[in-house]
């Protein structure tokens, strides 16, 4: 599901980059969802498109390494993979969305990409709901005025969508 949805991601991103680009370079904290400023150990610029190619590409040898991603299904996975490597995979990941979808919501309208763009996120915050691996609640509270901010859509609701469909399943099984 990692190179899912970081496929998904990355196409999302390469569809309003130039947008992007263009409003992270006029200023300092520009590009980032209102009240953040995501930083990348080592990284000096402050600009939010580099931040998210940074990202992006620390995702990619995250997930083609294989020590963290064995390819094959005899070699163990390392002890803390989720505890280390895939809760902060996500955690970057969900970053990502926030960016996108709090400060290029116009360009994705501009593409045709909002439709794509809420179904790829809602797909992703539920299996990061399902598996609990958004460790701090502040994170989805950045996302979640943001993006009503711009959009008018609210997150909330996406969590009671995906309560209800947990306890169904879990009825069933």
């Amino acid at each position: 599901m990692c190179l899912s949805f970081f496929s998904e991601i990355s196409l999302l991103y390469a569809t309003v980059e130039e947008s992007h680009v263009k409003l992270a370079d006029s200023g300092e904290g520009k590009g980032f969802p209102p009240g953040a400023a995501y930083q990348f150990p080592g990284l000096s610029d402050r600009r939010a498109s580099t931040y998210v190619d940074t990202v992006l590409a620390w995702i990619e040898d995250q997930v083609h390494n294989e020590k963290i991603f064995p390819e094959d299904e005899q070699d163990p996975f390392p002890s803390d993979f989720v505890e280390k490597y895939v809760s902060d995979i996500f955690k970057r990941m969900f970053r990502i969305y926030a960016i996108i979808l709090t400060t290029c919501w116009d360009a994705l309208k501009e593409h045709d990409g909002r439709t794509f763009a809420t179904s790829s996120f809602k797909h992703f915050y539920f299996f990061v709901l399902r598996h609990d691996l958004l460790k701090n609640p502040e994170e989805a509270e950045v996302l979640r005025s943001g993006f009503k901010q711009v959009s008018g859509w609210d997150i909330d609701s996406v969590d009671k969508e995906y309560r209800v469909c947990a306890d169904a399943y879990a009825k069933e099984h």
